[in-house]
């Protein structure tokens, strides 16, 4: 194995590593009865954790809607506006509208809020990236996915980093905000291995890792973009049969095998793509092309655009839309 690479069977830090995270944030709040704060959405994804309290998540289209209580976490894979509240029908203002929240790519803070009622403490987390892989990781995943703490596989190294997040949150000692940086980072992966875990859906990207067939074929496609993989290589790799394999994989994650490899593989182009001085023959042949020429009619084709438009636009737009079950 060389060094970057991981073990096949390890899907999740290899597709993992392909998110750039080009924003973050963290707010501690600490609020009290009545309160109500409608939240835009817009970024990677979000996490609302109750330390102490209690609290309901709604989201604004569907109406659908959680209650947390201590030590319980909502995660929105596809974060999109929602209420957060003490109460369902407790009335919400703007987060634009709160003084002192200045909404950025990046920013921590701890917040006060409420009426002086039922105290609640509650920890957000979300996340923007450079990349559009999450539309893959994230397809077929509920809009709500509510965890306990109490329950998940890793509870221990979420306490933790979480624990580590309120005590930089507190002291903001110098440094603090590239160290809670790379905490949201942690907790996000985290979070990834334990809704993976989980029993909150039978289908999607995430859930397919507990196959341990599945899980090896994507660990290859992710760990092994560039190879000239087919359909029955994989199957092979898997200890199945093609049939079976290209079945079971495109009833699991959503797309075909051979749909996915493209789309991973044109993932990580745009990536590339988007670096200073990057040529597109070298993307090509690093993710797998033996010529720009065929590398571009394949681009253009999965993602609807030219490499060279692409190189020279100022960011990353999801390839793939992303999808959600209710």
């Amino acid at each position: 194995m060389e060094i970057g690479e991981y073990p096949a069977g390890d899907a999740l830090s290899a597709a993992l590593t392909g998110l750039t995270f080009g924003g973050w944030v963290v707010c501690l709040s600490d609020l009290s009865a009545p309160w109500g704060v409608s939240l835009p959405g817009g970024r990677l994804g979000a996490a609302h954790i109750v330390l102490s309290g209690r609290c309901f998540v709604t989201m604004a289209g569907s109406g659908a809607r959680v209650e947390l209580n201590e030590d319980e976490l909502v995660f929105l894979p596809a974060d999109r506006v929602h209420k957060v509240s003490d109460a369902p029908d407790t009335e919400a203002i703007e987060a634009s509208q709160i003084a002192g929240l200045q909404i950025a790519d990046s920013f921590a803070l701890s917040l006060a809020l409420g009426g002086g009622g039922e105290k609640t403490r509650i920890l957000t987390i979300s996340f923007s990236t450079g990349s559009d892989l999450h539309t893959q990781i994230f397809a077929g995943l509920p809009e709500l996915i509510r965890l306990s703490l109490n329950s998940v596989s890793n509870q221990a190294q979420l306490r933790a980093t979480l624990r580590a997040i309120e005590v930089e949150m507190a002291t903001a000692h110098p440094g603090y905000l590239a160290i809670l940086r790379r905490l949201a980072e942690i907790f996000f992966v985290q979070l990834m291995r334990a809704v993976s875990l989980s029993d909150v859906s039978d289908r999607g990207w995430l859930f397919a890792l507990s196959d341990p067939r599945l899980q090896k074929a994507l660990g290859l496609m992710h760990n092994q973009f560039a190879r000239p993989w087919r359909l029955a290589d994989l199957a092979r790799a898997c200890g199945m049969s093609r049939t079976s394999f290209c079945d079971r994989f495109t009833e699991k994650v959503g797309v075909p095998p051979m749909t996915y490899l493209n789309r991973v593989r044109m993932s990580e182009a745009t990536q590339r793509l988007k670096s200073p001085g990057a040529r597109i023959a070298d993307v090509a042949e690093q993710v797998g092309y033996a010529s720009a020429a065929s590398f571009s009619r394949a681009y253009r084709d999965i993602v609807g655009s030219s490499p060279s438009e692409v190189s020279r636009s100022p960011g990353v737009e999801p390839l793939f839309p992303a999808t959600t079950s209710s």
